[in-house]
């Protein structure tokens, strides 16, 4: 597989040189590739990540109440359900799109990611240098570690009460 990985590289550096195409087209190119090697990605490991933020999210809302209280008042408030009976069952049903009125649990999902991601950390290779927003230089083909779990606990992002669960710091007036 890497040496695929390493071929189409190669390849598209060819093709690049060849053509003699300017940068930014070359640099597209790379992006598509990476967004396409990114989706794979998230659609191949996707199983794991998504069950292991559950049960945060259920862990979380399960040891504070108040969140669990305030999910159930808006699913009551927002949803209309649908009663449907198969095989001498009540079933419940809604409609997708009542989901994006669910402000609060979004919100308390989000925490949930924030506080426990279900990927910890993830490495880049730069393709090209770079600066980063922070002003750190970035060679070509140099690895950058990114540690979500930390991020999600630094003060000076997210302020002194940065290891509360508290969905409210997701939401906006807006």
């Amino acid at each position: 597989m890497e040496e695929e990985e390493e071929e189409e590289v190669k390849e598209d550096e060819q093709i690049c040189a060849l053509r003699k195409t300017d940068k930014f087209l070359c640099a597209l190119r790379k992006t598509d590739k990476f967004l396409r090697d990114t989706a794979f990605s998230f659609l191949g490991a996707g199983n794991d990540t998504i069950s292991s933020g559950l049960v945060w999210f259920f862990w979380l809302v399960a040891t504070h109440p108040s969140v669990e209280n305030k999910i159930l008042e808006e699913i009551k408030a927002n949803m209309v359900m649908y009663k449907r009976e198969e095989d001498g069952e009540k079933r419940f049903f809604f409609k997708a799109k009542q989901v994006n009125s669910l402000v609060y649990l979004h919100a308390a999902l989000c925490e949930t990611l924030r506080l426990y991601p279900p990927i910890p950390y993830n490495h880049k290779i730069a393709a090209q240098a770079d600066i980063l927003p922070s002003g750190h230089h970035i060679k070509k083909n140099q690895t950058v570690l990114i540690s979500y779990y930390a991020m999600g606990r630094m003060e000076e992002i997210w302020g002194n009460d940065c290891l509360e669960f508290k969905p409210e710091r997701w939401i906006s007036e807006c």
